[in-house]
């Protein structure tokens, strides 16, 4: 009985001292993706010795990002189907721009443009990023 009893305590300890991890969804996990190649090429792209990396990282973005745009943000749910239908066609519209945007700086890093306007392009996208949080994402309870 004591042991039954120490090992219900341990088991009890365990599950409040560790937290349960938290399941990412498709969405979350490319959108991950989406933020690490932003933040690498942000880090890099007007570095010319590093332009295979970054192509592959633009490359990484753009199929991301084009995946995204085919998931749901959980920020949909719970909307009527009116709204919920306009939310979806405004997220859909943002993630075509970053694709876009992205499809441009890949353009430019093959082209060998000029450091500085390849970092004004990957700050555009940057800006994409800080807005589709801002627009698109559910706000969390506080």
């Amino acid at each position: 009985m004591k042991r039954l009893l120490i090992l219900m305590l341990a088991l009890f300890a365990f599950t409040v001292i560790a937290p349960a991890e938290e399941v990412k969804s498709e969405l979350a996990e490319t959108m991950s993706q989406i933020k690490s190649s932003i933040e690498e090429l942000k880090q890099n792209v007007k570095q010319d010795d590093v332009r295979e990396s970054n192509l592959a990282q633009v490359e990484r973005l753009i199929t991301a990002a084009e995946k995204a745009s085919q998931l749901d943000p959980t920020a949909a749910r719970g909307l009527d189907e009116a709204a919920r239908e306009k939310f979806l066609d405004r997220y859909r519209a943002a993630m075509k721009a970053l694709v876009s945007d992205a499809q441009t700086l890949r353009e430019m890093i093959e082209d060998g443009a000029e450091p500085d306007a390849r970092y004004q392009q990957m700050m555009k996208i940057y800006q994409h990023q800080q807005s589709g949080h801002e627009r698109f994402q559910e706000e969390k309870p506080q």
